[in-house]
């Protein structure tokens, strides 16, 4: 799930990137992704890790892919390639949370 994932983000980056270079335009988008469990709740989901989610993307920059290390972990050896590590303090959760931006151009 976590390789799929990351191949996702990263086609709709370069996807968003080649329509740039042929029309001139294209949305940005930054991407984070982040693996935990959830709960379901009259059609959506819940959970910390639903937040966590959401505090990942947020550190992510314009046309950025920002993974959380429990994606970078379970992606394992796959090919992708990441940044150092880095340590953030975000709101609501009491540790760090060590991400890493996908290099994907």
């Amino acid at each position: 799930a976590a390789q799929a994932a990351l191949a996702c983000a990263v086609e709709v980056q370069r996807l968003l990137e080649a329509n740039r270079r042929e029309h001139g335009a294209a949305l940005t988008l930054r991407i984070g992704l982040h693996l935990a469990s959830a709960l379901q709740h009259e059609g959506d989901y819940a959970g910390q890790g639903v937040h966590v989610a959401a505090r990942v993307t947020a550190l992510g920059g314009r046309d950025e892919i920002v993974a959380s290390q429990s994606v970078v972990e379970a992606a394992g050896r796959s090919g992708f390639d990441f940044s150092e590590p880095r340590s953030e303090r975000v709101k609501g959760v009491t540790e760090p949370v060590v991400v890493q931006t996908v290099k994907w151009g």
